[in-house]
């Protein structure tokens, strides 16, 4: 099951949660994810200094911490053009009934100025019932 997400944030570079989705109606085991900007191309400058998005399984109240996948954008990524997460093989990729999942974006080894900014685009999550 697929599930389009349509979330945004004006961070001007800074770091962020975006809530994608929840609570979850089913146990469900993330299968795979991907982001695609769609206003302008993902840039970015030096691989010393890029975005990191990380799928996080905030639980019930908001305060979860579980990693679920991960995208380091330390290439630039063309407009329009879907970028996959490494989502993790172990169990921290299930999500229980009724827990939400959320997106952070961090800045790494540098500021907006080096290609950070994350820009408008689409999350797609894709989804196993179990």
């Amino acid at each position: 099951m697929e599930m389009p997400v349509f979330a945004s944030m004006a961070s001007g570079g800074a770091n962020g949660l975006i809530a994608l989705g929840g609570p979850v109606p089913w146990n469900a085991r993330l299968r795979s994810a991907w982001y695609i900007p769609t206003d302008a191309s993902q840039a970015a400058t030096k691989s010393t200094s890029y975005r990191l998005l990380t799928l996080v399984n905030v639980g019930t109240g908001g305060a979860g911490t579980v990693v679920m996948a991960n995208l380091t954008m330390s290439a630039t990524i063309a407009s329009l053009v879907a970028q996959g997460f490494a989502v993790n093989t172990d169990t921290s990729a299930t999500v229980p009934a009724g827990q939400v999942v959320a997106a952070s974006q961090i800045t790494v080894g540098g500021t907006d100025a080096n290609g950070t900014v994350l820009r408008a685009g689409q999350i797609f999550l894709s989804w196993e019932v179990i």
